[in-house]
């Protein structure tokens, strides 16, 4: 039993993790920055404020461009897969609902609650297209009888999970939160965030080179 579509749609899953990697990554320090920003605002000329704040914007920019490029190629990773595997069908409209969620929050980027709601809105989507090609890989290691790839399937799905509350947590304290103080909070929070999508995609990507070393196997 071969599954040459699914074979082939999680090498292209694979390559694009490493851009959306980078991405989050960008994404990560843009949010760094504005934290530090608001602690030295008062302390810095006019000129160094005008200088870190294109510094911010553009490493933001960067990284949506970044994640835009890596949600592309790994839906058509995912479409392909999707052929041979039920689970990455949910997997392929999760990456679709993502990536019209994103784009409204770039339109109404002016209001913070529905930049909030936005990115609430994305992790959960986020959370579902990588559960689903978790579990799109552990069907078909299932069905080539490689129980060893499943098995570590179930742990890393367990631990995407986790991730994926703590995550939600940021998100929902940045909708909630509104005075200065608790703003900045929130803030951390969404570094935080920021860095477990990255420790996601890392762990992502280290079952799907054991899922091509499956397929090569077979």
């Amino acid at each position: 039993m071969t599954f040459p579509k699914a074979e082939k749609g999680i090498k292209k899953i694979y390559f694009s993790l490493f851009v959306l990697m980078i991405g989050s990554f960008l994404e990560a320090v843009a949010a760094a920055l504005s934290v530090v920003g608001y602690y030295i605002y008062d302390d810095l000329p006019e000129t160094n404020i005008m200088v870190m704040q294109i510094v911010v914007v553009s490493v933001a920019l960067i990284s949506l461009f970044m994640v835009g490029i890596g949600f592309m190629m790994t839906f058509f990773g995912i479409r392909k897969a999707a052929v041979e595997d039920e689970n990455f069908k949910v997997a392929k409209y999760s990456i679709i609902f993502s990536v019209i969620i994103q784009a409204a929050g770039i339109i109404w980027a002016a209001n913070p609650a529905v930049v909030a709601i936005t990115n609430l809105l994305t992790t959960v989507t986020f959370f579902l297209s990588v559960a689903y090609i978790i579990l799109g890989i552990r069907s078909l290691a299932g069905k080539l009888g490689c129980e060893e790839l499943d098995k570590r399937g179930e742990v890393l799905y367990n631990a995407v999970s986790v991730l994926f509350a703590f995550m939600t947590i940021a998100d929902v304290a940045t909708l909630i939160f509104t005075d200065t103080s608790a703003a900045i909070i929130a803030s951390y929070l969404q570094v935080a965030g920021s860095i477990m999508t990255v420790v996601q995609l890392v762990l992502l990507l280290s079952y799907l080179k054991r899922a091509k070393k499956m397929f090569a196997e077979n």
